[in-house]
């Protein structure tokens, strides 16, 4: 086990180092300059340029320029950016400026998680059990919940928080649209608040535990069915076991490719947490990332996506050693045995 950890964490920290190249490029590679935007009322001096322009205003864009360090050669911001991943201080953002970078991704983060862990454990449960159960029961009910959880698996993320907004936030108001709570409401653990809390969080939980349902339960079907077609579910029935605990067996096996395919399924749920928080203004690391795109934030655009990278490479990890310790064909490969 130890082996495999340490393989296992040499490999995530490789991931992390390679993938921060291009969180720190892309951003880069837009076109416009973010600065323009921070000093919008003078955009159209700065760009004509001529003998009208007012010195401090040239001097105010500048000012800015080499604040955010973009007046330096691309090399040396790249060692700037990485110097800022290790001190966890990526400056001051430019859409929200004069805040801080860290102060920003720091305060959407429990949003985010709040959003994101409930919906993948209630998701990747319900999904497999329902999955078992179609394998189990076959026939016209298969072939119907198949079709369901197929045709709401491959629902874009946007498109399904666009429609749910639409019918149960505007067509009928049930849920309120947009935010994570009322204007104008002061967080507090009072009934009023938490029932209002829970009201905007229903749309976009809804928008990722569906997705997240379909694909679960997908996956959980085709195993269930590969494993209640086995050589020794056969010679189990032959030996006179009850179909409960063959079931019992097939679904122990069944899950563990489940537990793997959790990894690639945070990774998928984390991409559409970004477009459904755009879409319902909630307050996460999504949404903010949405405005620092929109703004051209090179900053909060580095440092929103280096939390969902962490956030993603560390379930990924913790997944893998919960792999190992279930499985023990893992353990006897690092042994030497297999």
């Amino acid at each position: 086990m130890q082996r495999f950890i340490i393989k296992k964490f040499l490999f995530y920290v490789l991931t992390f180092f390679v993938a921060t190249i291009f969180i720190w490029a892309i951003p880069r590679l837009m076109p416009g300059d973010p600065i323009k935007d921070l000093v919008s009322e003078i955009y159209n001096a700065i760009e004509t340029g001529g003998a009208n322009v007012p010195e401090k205003t040239k001097l105010l864009y500048e000012h800015f320029v080499k604040k955010f360090g973009l007046d330096k050669p691309l090399w040396e911001q790249y060692f700037i950016y990485l110097k800022s991943i290790l001190s966890f201080d990526f400056g001051f953002s430019i859409a929200f400026y004069p805040r801080k970078v860290a102060e920003l991704t720091l305060s959407a983060l429990p949003w985010s998680l709040a959003l994101l862990i409930p919906a993948q454990i209630v998701g990747w449960l319900i999904g497999n059990y329902l999955g078992a159960l179609a394998a189990y029961f076959r026939g016209k009910i298969d072939s119907i919940i198949f079709s369901i959880f197929l045709f709401i698996s491959r629902i874009p993320y946007y498109w399904l928080a666009l429609v749910l907004a639409y019918f149960f936030a505007f067509y009928i108001p049930i849920f309120p649209f947009g935010g994570a709570y009322s204007w104008g409401k002061i967080p507090s653990l009072a009934l009023d608040f938490i029932i209002d809390l829970l009201m905007h969080y229903a749309l976009p939980f809804l928008s990722l535990v569906l997705i997240i349902i379909g694909g679960q339960a997908i996956g959980m079907r085709e195993m269930m069915l590969y494993e209640l077609g086995s050589d020794y579910i056969e010679y189990g029935k032959n030996l006179g076991i009850s179909d409960s605990k063959l079931l019992k067996y097939a679904f122990r096996n069944a899950i563990l490719p489940q537990i793997t395919g959790l990894a690639l399924s945070i990774s998928s749920s984390v991409s559409g947490q970004v477009v459904t928080e755009a879409v319902f203004a909630y307050p996460g690391v999504g949404n903010l990332l949405y405005i620092g795109i929109l703004r051209e934030d090179y900053p909060l655009i580095q440092g929103a996506f280096l939390i969902l990278l962490i956030a993603v490479l560390s379930a990924n990890f913790i997944i893998d050693i919960l792999y190992a310790y279930i499985d023990p064909r893992i353990r006897l490969v690092y042994r030497g045995e297999r």
